[in-house]
């Protein structure tokens, strides 16, 4: 059974991103209309890995470039009624894209975005970190959060990465609270893992963290970690060290034991 395509263009800036670029692109593909790539100076193989992926949807430019002038050149290219921020750590599972696509049928006009949930992975893509240290606020929504389903409007933006937002009239739609849905749909966020197998520092990278977090089962994976890929890419399923193990299990309950003081 073929997936269901999307009245959807994907839009990726990505630099850096040798390690999960290919499952976060494959994850989305089948599903949009478009995806519109953008490497502004890959030292990795992301650039590489990113051409072996043979479909005419990708749409690949390499530019050195600010992230938020990439990002407002794409919205100016998207034709489609809605489109879908992806980076290149951000990898779907096919059951929860769908479920957050499935919106686009269902959600009135005045809806211009969804606020989705994150699972913010740590040490492996096996573990994340608990619900209730997401401090992200959207409105009433508050925990691992973020916006990457969007009408396509005439948006300014502005900021700088990765703190770059989307405004509608001067003002930020993660306070136009009225315009926000919301879904439980949730995609792994890969940030404060090893992305690249290049050692030069990208603008941008959030930091390692030390945390025992909650474990994922395989039945929570992404489906595409588990098909064929090019021998360049990575096996994303390799599980974190004893050596990462030992302090995160140290560390982990003095965590614990801060956070309940800081309710």
């Amino acid at each position: 059974m073929n997936a269901p395509t999307f009245p959807v263009t994907a839009q990726m800036v990505v630099k850096n991103e040798d390690r999960f670029v290919w499952f976060a692109i494959t994850a989305v593909l089948p599903y949009v209309a478009r995806f519109l790539i953008t490497d502004t100076g890959s030292t990795d193989q992301t650039v590489k890995i990113i051409k072996s992926i043979k479909n005419p949807k990708i749409i690949l430019e390499t530019k050195a470039e600010d992230v938020v002038a990439v990002r407002k050149k794409q919205l100016l290219k998207t034709k489609t009624p809605w489109f879908l921020l992806v980076d290149g750590d951000e990898v779907w599972s096919q059951r929860q894209l769908f479920k957050l696509l499935q919106l686009i049928k269902e959600l009135p006009k005045g809806k211009i975005a969804v606020v989705n949930q994150t699972k913010n992975c740590v040490g492996d893509v096996w573990h994340c970190l608990p619900p209730q240290t997401g401090k992200y606020q959207f409105g009433k929504w508050q925990g691992h959060l973020n916006v990457r389903l969007m009408r396509t409007l005439p948006y300014q933006i502005g900021g700088q990465y990765p703190w770059e937002e989307y405004r509608l009239n001067g003002e930020s739609i993660n306070h136009m609270t009225e315009a926000l849905a919301y879904s439980p749909a949730w995609y792994l966020h890969l940030s404060h893992l090893n992305r690249s197998s290049s050692k030069t520092k990208t603008l941008g990278r959030r930091q390692l963290i030390i945390e025992k977090g909650e474990s994922l089962d395989s039945s929570q994976m992404p489906e595409v970690f588990f098909t064929e890929y090019p021998s360049l890419v990575k096996n994303p399923l390799t599980k974190r060290s004893f050596w990462y193990e030992l302090p995160a299990a140290l560390i982990s309950p003095l965590k614990d034991i801060k956070r309940q003081l800081l309710r």
